[in-house]
């Protein structure tokens, strides 16, 4: 900061980088009520390092507290999501970090996104006030209320461009902001740093208590400042905050540049293979087939490594991407649920006319879509992972209303365990295409009984997309087919990408074989031909 009776205007900061550092970005964003200013040294410190660096101004930050209060927090995480989508598309890796408010950004930043690493000062998601509790009501009586009064910084010449009033709308505005921060802690996959002053008068204990629970060994770093409050950057700790997050970004740098390749290969590059997946047959013996379908807003990317576990043990393979998914969020809004079984329906009828038996497998809603194709085609066994027959949210019966007024709703993407992992969906889930799953559940709920093929499922002990009400429907739904259920400790929802992965593969084919070895005759002459196995098939339906 430059000393001056004037404070400086509260702008945006970028730096493009320069040296060896040029191709690691860091976005940062600012805090609640304040602007780039509060952050700027931090910024220009990384940017004297080498470090390409942005630090967008949030909307209805820097201008007026009126401004502010005709903003959202869709609109201040939308615009460092755009900052942070720019700085990653032109660096090999970009963290993201925040002071306050922006520490709660940067962390559903990382909830989304593939991030090489978040650094956060005070970060903030809980309160001290239990007024906020009744806040929605609350801002129709009262527009603004005084700023907290905190021990000002120590440092000379500090100016955070802070407002003089703030807003109650949008303080209801931030309540829903930490909520969703919160809620999306379990899915950020990257390492996590956090600076947290000792005599902080505006975020409670409780936000880092969140931080240690949720994120658990992801949070590899908790540094005390016991010499600064609330607006640490520009405090007397700041040139420890500088100097530490420094060497944890580059430690990280060197972390995923120095990653390797899963053997089965598992990605851990920001850019997600959609395409679909395709393998020949090989070997001699029964000709095995195995359709496979990814999940409700993902792609091929997340089933890839499992697919190629099949190619690998010989059968022909056949994973196709699901209409309106692998591209974007507004494309699959427009998409029906017949359209994706149609999808996966003709990459079973091509590898039914190749093949002796044919198994089909899916993920979460993949599994559904799989569970209709063994009830109307006869398929030789399902494999399925987290599968997904009921949507819990208690707004999924009125999506069909919903779905006129609202076009999208947060992701649900990546729920692993496994740090660095990223399935590569969509930021957003589309309201319309949620409405045409839960139809297309119902539906498949229906047909469970006409299913007589052995089913295998693969469940996490801890899903936090698909809850145990689908696994209840599958057992009570499954009247005449056997079902063998495996436990995944060690994995959340997304579990072939994570740490179970190899236990789904290996399980996935001693189960396939073990299944074709049951029905292979003990007599040449008493086997039937593929058509008589088909008209059989079609009776039984």
């Amino acid at each position: 900061m430059t000393e001056s009776s004037i404070p400086p205007r509260p702008a945006a900061f970028s730096y493009p980088g320069h040296g060896p550092n040029a191709r690691t970005g860091i976005a940062i964003c600012h805090g609640f009520t304040g602007s780039p200013l509060s952050v700027l040294p931090w910024a220009e410190y990384l940017a004297a390092q080498g470090f390409a660096v942005t630090v967008p101004l949030l909307p209805g930050h820097g201008t007026d507290w009126k401004q502010l209060a005709r903003s959202n927090w869709h609109g201040w995480y939308a615009a460092f999501e755009n900052a942070y989508l720019e700085l990653a598309a032109r660096t090999d890796r970009c963290f993201v970090a925040g002071l306050s408010m922006g520490g709660a950004i940067a962390l559903l930043i990382a909830a989304r996104h593939p991030v090489a690493g978040v650094s956060v000062v005070n970060p903030g998601l809980s309160f001290y006030d239990r007024r906020v509790r009744v806040i929605g009501v609350l801002k129709y009586f009262q527009r603004t209320t005084m700023p907290i009064q905190e021990e000002k910084p120590t440092a000379a010449s500090t100016e955070d461009g802070d407002y003089s009033r703030t807003p109650l709308t949008a303080v209801h505005e931030l309540k829903k902001l930490f909520g969703a921060a919160t809620r999306g802690l379990h899915q950020v996959n990257a390492p996590v740093q956090v600076f947290k002053s000792r005599t902080d008068a505006v975020v409670p204990p409780t936000s880092l208590a969140a931080l240690r629970h949720r994120l658990g060994p992801r949070l590899v770093e908790v540094v005390d400042l016991h010499n600064s409050s609330h607006v640490a950057t520009l405090d007397v700790d700041a040139p420890e905050i500088f100097t530490r997050s420094s060497k944890f970004f580059l430690a990280h740098s060197a972390d995923t540049a120095d990653a390797a390749p899963h053997p089965h290969g598992d990605v851990m590059a920001s850019l997600p293979d959609h395409s679909p997946f395709s393998s020949a047959l090989q070997g001699d013996g029964v000709r095995i087939g195995v359709v496979l379908s990814h999940g409700f807003t993902g792609s091929p990317h997340g089933l890839r490594a499992w697919a190629q576990a099949f190619a690998d043990a010989g059968f022909a393979v056949r994973m196709p991407l699901l209409p309106g998914h692998g591209t974007s969020w507004q494309e699959l809004a427009r998409t029906r649920w017949q359209q994706w079984h149609a999808a996966l329906d003709e990459a079973y009828l091509d590898l039914d006319s190749q093949c002796d038996q044919v198994f089909v497998a899916g993920l979460s809603m993949g599994g559904a879509l799989a569970l209709r194709i063994a009830a109307t085609r006869p398929v030789a066994g399902v494999v399925l992972v987290n599968p997904a027959l009921v949507i819990d949210d208690p707004r999924a019966p009125l999506a069909g209303i919903l779905k006129l007024v609202l076009k999208s709703t947060p992701a649900i993407a990546n729920d692993i365990l496994k740090p660095g992992m990223d399935e590569g969906a969509y930021p957003r889930t589309p309201v319309a295409a949620a409405h045409e799953m839960n139809k297309m559940f119902k539906d498949t709920i229906r047909l469970l009984p006409r299913i007589t093929a052995p089913v295998r499922v693969f469940r996490s002990t801890v899903d936090h997309v698909v809850s145990d009400t689908s696994i209840v429907a599958l057992r009570r739904g499954l009247t005449h087919a056997p079902l063998t259920l495996t436990s995944l400790e060690n994995s959340y929802h997304v579990a072939t990408l994570d740490n179970d992965a190899q236990e789904i593969f290996q399980g996935s084919v001693d189960f396939i074989r073990t299944v074709v070895d049951a029905e292979a005759p003990a007599d040449p002459a008493s086997s039937g031909t593929r058509s008589d196995l088909l008209q059989k098939g079609t009776a039984n339906d």
